[in-house]
């Protein structure tokens, strides 16, 4: 019996061991690791800044503002955020640029078209969701988010990053 089962773990392990590198490390149905992909040939591809790091806007009062610390912007692609705790009727956000990581900052929330920059964006709900924005554009190396309560006070938060990767609603105003 215990040769039995040595031989048939010896089997189900060398049979793990054949399978291409994109299978073993892969969600199902994806080739996609975290901030890094695997292309056909099986090498693994580095992307943009996509790792998401946690935020928390505990607006106290209609007006108040939170901004999350600086973070490396390496691409012109979206920002990213996903709202999971949304405790007011809505919000806006928006992504701030700088030129080193403390700053200083202005928004860089661009418009639909253009190349204009000033923009909002408002947050009605919870979700995922895409900030075009014009931080790499720019030349500014640098983005966080801000947020504002514009109509009352409340929580905000969830996990953002600078750059994306997959495909979200825009919220730009």
């Amino acid at each position: 019996m215990k040769i039995k089962t040595k031989i048939g773990t010896a089997i189900a392990i060398a049979s793990l061991m054949a399978l291409p590198a994109q299978m073993a490390f892969a969600a199902e149905g994806s080739s996609v690791i975290e901030s890094t992909s695997v292309q056909d040939d099986g090498v693994i591809v580095v992307r943009s800044n996509t790792g998401d790091t946690w935020y928390n806007f505990p607006f106290s009062e209609s007006g108040s503002t939170w901004a999350t610390s600086g973070r490396a912007k390496e691409d012109s692609s979206s920002a990213y955020i996903q709202v999971i705790t949304m405790t007011m009727d809505y919000c806006k956000v928006y992504i701030d640029g700088g030129r080193t990581i403390d700053g200083p900052w202005s928004n860089q929330v661009s418009y639909w078209s253009g190349s204009a920059t000033g923009n909002s964006c408002s947050v009605t709900s919870t979700g995922q969701f895409g900030i075009m924005n014009k931080v790499n554009e720019n030349g500014l190396g640098y983005a966080r988010l801000t947020g504002w309560a514009c109509s009352q006070p409340g929580e905000l938060s969830g996990y953002w990053s600078p750059d994306s990767w997959g495909t979200y609603p825009k919220i730009n105003d």
